[in-house]
């Protein structure tokens, strides 16, 4: 039996959860976008700043995460996107660059509150700017400017960057990428009333992963 017409019909909700400093993310950006680009006037999204190098994984890069030096070709043979070489020579360089995802997450949660809009703009934007440019992640300057950027008001952003409810917004952010069992970035969910899909964990091809969208709207009426 059809629900009659009159009936509001549920919106999906999609879910990013990705971190600045995760280069599959970097790879997975332009395939994010092209998927918001697709739904963004019948879905809603929501991004999430996962916090992946954090507490005592927080250090320089040849002590916390040597792999990357080798780890970057994987990602550009298998998403075609290309590293800066200013991220190659500089941040990985010598390997002294400190890798700590948690000043990068708190202007996330700073965009968040006062241009929503501008959420996962500014998540591709931060990941140019360090993979692509070679923005330090502690680059606190560097990160208002990415942000600044795209359109938010400088002052405003440093007086929400100096309150407390900023800071917890980033704890909460981390605490949802949790609750929802990430255990590797990115990770894309859709949401849809009580169900929720996980459409991708880790890289995935536009094609692929639109067709797969496709198919659970349809199966969810909704397409």
């Amino acid at each position: 039996m059809s629900l009659p017409d009159s009936l509001p019909r549920p919106v999906p909700h999609f879910i990013y959860v990705y971190d600045p400093l995760c280069g599959w993310c970097y790879g997975f950006g332009t395939v994010m976008e092209s998927v918001w680009d697709q739904y963004k006037d019948s879905a809603t999204l929501e991004v999430v700043a996962g916090g992946m190098m954090r507490g005592d994984r927080v250090g320089p890069v040849g002590e916390v995460a040597p792999y990357i030096r080798q780890a970057y070709l994987q990602v550009e043979a298998h998403t075609g996107v290309r590293f800066g070489e200013p991220y190659l020579r500089d941040l990985l360089g010598e390997g002294a660059t400190v890798l700590d995802s948690e000043p990068a997450c708190l202007m996330q949660a700073a965009v968040h509150r006062l241009r929503p809009d501008l959420d996962l703009a500014f998540a591709s934007a931060v990941q140019k700017a360090v993979f692509r440019d070679g923005m330090a992640p502690r680059d606190e300057a560097g990160l208002r400017q990415v942000a600044i950027s795209l359109g938010v008001d400088a002052e405003r952003l440093g007086t929400v960057l100096r309150e407390d409810q900023t800071h917890q917004d980033m704890i909460d952010m981390f605490n949802r990428s949790e609750s929802l069992r990430v255990s590797g970035f990115p990770t894309l969910l859709l949401e849809v009333e009580n169900r929720r899909y996980v459409l991708t964990r880790g890289f995935a091809g536009k094609t692929a992963l639109l067709d797969f969208i496709r198919q659970i709207l349809r199966e969810e009426g909704l397409d």
